[in-house]
């Protein structure tokens, strides 16, 4: 997309029993000039964390339920894209799937999620396959440009490891995490599903794999030039009773990272030592994040390394004791753009809404 223009779904039908909204179309927004105009319309609904685009391509992922029940998990999709200049649509994969009786972890997703694609239209996508009584995950390369696909890692069995879904790319690198050894109560080493999570890059020009960290855990990564991002869970320190994650920022030439928002970060009043720090994202300038189900309303600056306020505090917004942010939470970083989402009061009721900051 045009770094003025979004995408955004559009809600067919909604759920009475409150598990979501079911979504069958994908419009374009113009922030500039308010015009909202629809791109895919389809029969089967739309994975609301399977849509990814470029200048030239939107890619969507089809499911026939967006039910979720974990003890009876969806299997069935199919990932579509169409070119947005010469209106072509093709199928790029489907599920191999035809069932869901295997024995693994609940926490085990048969649908890809957020598949991610390159300015050069180049698409990848972690998913799950069927290893004849256990399940593999692989790690998908796909040219939109020439249509064709290549394996770029694989796992045979999601119980020993895991080819985690979300991965990144940015002009020739490619970046995911990987993680290994089920984790078991009392989750001695770190509070995550997987003792190990580590974080390996593939060079599309060269055709190599590196590994950049080892025996760690990092996932979620992002990258813009040679700077990447990622979550990080550090070992339990004496008495911890529960989750904790960090952001740290690596650099690709030299493969060290510093840490860039932690506990005792300057943006809390206290110490924040349990906390789901996810979803990090960079730019030229920014770095941005979630705080799990808690408010953020900063950004950081990795020219400048310094943090950014971004939406100033007013009044209306409902605030939390202890916590020095209204409820306004980072959502996602664009290239101009930075994407909050809202809490308010009106009379008795609060209202939810999503506002687009410019940025610098």
């Amino acid at each position: 997309m045009d770094k003025d223009t979004f995408l955004t779904v559009k809600a067919f039908d909604s759920d009475l029993k409150g598990l979501g909204t079911k979504y069958k179309s994908i419009n374009t927004y113009d922030i500039k000039s308010g015009e909202e105009k629809p791109v895919i319309t389809t029969n089967n609904y739309i994975s609301h964390n399977g849509i990814a685009s470029s200048k030239d391509w939107v890619v969507w992922i089809e499911v026939d339920t967006l039910e979720y029940d974990p003890s009876n998990k969806a299997f069935n999709w199919s990932m579509m894209a169409k070119n947005l200049n010469s209106e072509e649509k093709i199928e790029i994969d489907k599920s191999d799937f035809t069932s869901n009786n295997y024995n693994v972890p609940m926490f085990i997703e048969y649908i890809p999620i957020e598949p991610k694609i390159s300015n050069n239209n180049i698409l990848v996508y972690s998913k799950t396959v069927p290893n004849g009584n256990k399940i593999a995950s692989v790690l998908v390369c796909y040219d939109l440009n020439t249509k064709t696909q290549k394996i770029l890692d694989r796992t045979e069995d999601v119980t020993e490891e895991l080819i985690h879904t979300e991965c990144a790319i940015y002009d020739n690198i490619i970046a995911w995490s990987k993680f290994y050894q089920l984790n078991e109560y009392p989750y001695e080493k770190r509070f995550t599903q997987y003792v190990y999570g580590d974080v390996f890059t593939y060079d599309l020009n060269t055709e190599e794999i590196e590994q950049l960290t080892f025996d760690d855990f990092f996932y979620q990564p992002d990258i813009y030039e040679n700077k990447l991002v990622a979550v990080r869970v550090p070992e339990n320190k004496e008495n911890q009773s529960t989750y904790n994650s960090e952001i740290v920022l690596f650099d690709l030439k030299s493969k060290e990272f510093s840490t860039i928002v932690y506990e005792n970060s300057p943006i809390y009043l206290k110490r924040e030592d349990e906390m789901d720090r996810c979803r990090p994202t960079i730019n030229k300038k920014y770095i941005s994040w979630q705080n799990g189900s808690f408010p953020n309303r900063y950004i950081y600056d990795h020219n400048k390394n310094r943090f950014l306020e971004i939406y100033e505090n007013s009044e209306k917004y409902y605030r939390s004791p202890n916590i020095k942010d209204a409820m306004v939470s980072t959502i996602n970083l664009f290239e101009d753009y930075v994407m909050v989402r809202t809490q308010y009061w009106e009379k008795e009721d609060i209202i939810f809404g999503y506002e687009l900051v410019e940025l610098e």
